[in-house]
């Protein structure tokens, strides 16, 4: 890519940004409007679906989308995907069935998952390593932004409009983000020389969907091993040996192998993978643990949960600007691991009559943690490798991310719905509750639902009131043992990701872009000037 003048980086990455902002939105406002949605288009049964399908589409958009981004430039894709998903917003809200709002879905989802990927990627095309960390830390609040403001919009969109606008109303915003992103972000011609990989992408999707639909599906009334979760999960391990094996033997693979060899590309991925699933399990199970233990509204959760947002966008773009003007990054990584270990550590201490202060200055910390952190991580990732390959670099960095959040949250869900059944299973063999009476009030999904728990005292007549009070708060003293060991789980991966920053050779930032045959490790000798990269 040629060198473009400082004003104009600027002006394609605040069109990157209102990108990335367009798409996060609307997959964060989707979540308190969907009920209504559900209400009047029917398809209850189908509900979390409209949630799965748009992870599973865009993790397999992104995954497929960074190979060939390398070979044909970012814009195409970029232009290709803000269409795509813009396509997918209108149709959501012309939406008159479950059904329909899946498939609609669905392609928000593809639009969503290029998106994403493209423009993390493209931070590398327009900036050194060096400059990159101060952009990263930006994006990173973009996404924090969009966590936080998502749910309240969606919200209140529901609430004093009509909800097909839930859908509708960013569709300016992408049209200025399409319009910048056509005249000023440059193109490339398509290198020659390299033939695309049609079979590692067909066995990478093969890999990708059955592992997050079994993923999925896991919690509830689906354990691990269901025939419907373990099929899955055998086509998913031979789709990744097919992978492998074809990713070994073509001269041009989708995802060149070679990289894992690269003891600075590997680290880093394996710490997002562990920090995501460490901190999803706390960002889906706190409401959970707010509204289930401290019987607190759903209002109040939101606001015990922002904060968590809010430091990580504070976070964020103090980490990247350090990392800019210092070109180093592993002390500072280190810290960040720290303190989210620190806050993990001390939500596991959390008892059922905490204060909601002591809950918000748990969450604060592991905010500051991975704000901190998650620039550097990607950064260091893109610095692995030589220019040429940033594209599918990026996109396996995104792909280890959905996966471990995907797993984090499928693991802590199982861990919490077990763990505080076994503890009613307990209490009704100590107690001599009926068995069915004591599976049914074994549900921790009950504590949130007022209605539900009116119904179910009403059911007891009145000298099991007070019994009825005591199978309650032993439900929520299991709920809360359970969240606290969902914690633990989020604990031990924290502190593995803590070990792969450990790990890292701390290559110091380049202030330039590597040419085609620097070395992946970004391990060439420094130099000065930002160099195009040939083929670029």
């Amino acid at each position: 890519m040629e060198e473009l003048a400082l004003r104009r980086k600027i002006i394609i990455m605040l069109a990157l940004m209102a990108s990335m902002m367009f798409a996060s939105l609307n997959q964060t406002i989707i979540g308190t409007a969907l009920p209504r949605i559900v209400s009047e288009i029917g398809g209850m049964n189908h509900y979390s679906w409209v949630l799965s399908i748009f992870m599973l589409s865009s993790t397999v958009a992104g995954a497929l989308v960074g190979k060939l981004s390398d070979l044909y430039g970012r814009k195409p894709f970029i232009v290709a995907g803000i269409l795509v998903f813009m396509t997918g917003c209108l149709l959501c809200g012309f939406s008159r069935s479950i059904m329909q709002l899946i498939v609609f879905r669905a392609i928000q989802g593809l639009g969503g998952g290029i998106i994403m990927s493209t423009s993390m990627t493209a931070v590398g095309d327009l900036f050194t390593p060096r400059e990159r960390g101060r952009w990263s830390g930006m994006v990173g609040s973009v996404f924090a932004i969009s966590s936080i403001a998502g749910p309240a919009l969606g919200g209140y969109i529901v609430e004093f409009a009509d909800w097909h606008w839930v859908f509708w109303i960013f569709l300016p915003l992408g049209v200025v983000a399409l319009s910048m992103i056509w005249w000023l972000f440059p193109s490339v011609p398509k290198r020659r020389d390299e033939k695309i990989d049609y079979m590692g992408m067909v066995y990478l999707v093969a890999f990708v969907v059955p592992l997050l639909l079994a993923l999925s599906r896991i919690g509830g009334d689906t354990s691990w091993r269901s025939p419907a979760v373990l099929v899955s999960l055998g086509a998913a391990l031979v789709a990744l040996f097919l992978f492998v094996r074809t990713e070994r033997k073509v001269p041009h693979p989708m995802m060149p192998l070679h990289m894992f060899r690269n003891r600075s590309f590997v680290a880093p991925n394996l710490a997002i993978m562990a920090s995501q699933f460490g901190m999803f399990g706390v960002i889906m199970y706190m409401p959970l643990y707010v509204q289930g233990v401290l019987g607190l509204s759903a209002a109040v959760s939101g606001y015990v949960t922002s904060p968590l947002m809010v430091s990580m966008v504070f976070a964020s773009a103090i980490s990247g600007q350090i990392v800019t003007r210092t070109g180093r990054y592993k002390k500072q990584a280190l810290l960040g691991m720290a303190i989210m270990c620190v806050g993990l550590f001390l939500l596991t201490r959390l008892e059922a009559d905490a204060s909601v202060a002591s809950v918000v200055s748990r969450i604060v910390l592991i905010g500051l943690g991975m704000g901190i952190t998650n620039p550097i991580l990607n950064v260091t990732v893109q610095n692995a490798v030589p220019d040429r390959m940033l594209g599918v670099a990026t996109s396996t960095m995104q792909l280890f991310r959905q996966i471990g959040s995907t797993i984090g949250v499928t693991v802590a869900g199982s861990f919490i719905t077990a763990n505080a059944a076994g503890r009613m299973r307990e209490y009704s063999d100590r107690s001599g509750l009926d068995p069915e009476r004591a599976a049914e009030l074994s549900d921790p999904q009950i504590l949130v639902n007022k209605e539900r728990l009116e119904e179910l005292a009403a059911d007891f007549s009145s000298p099991d009131g007070a019994a009825f009070d005591t199978i309650i708060a032993t439900l929520r003293d299991s709920l809360n043992d359970a969240v606290s060991g969902a914690f633990v789980i989020g604990l031990v991966m924290a502190f593995i990701a803590f070990g792969m920053v450990a790990t890292l050779k701390e290559v110091p930032l380049r202030n330039y872009r590597t040419r085609d045959e620097d070395p992946p490790s970004g391990d060439a000798p420094a130099r000065g000037g930002n160099l195009p990269a040939s083929g670029r």
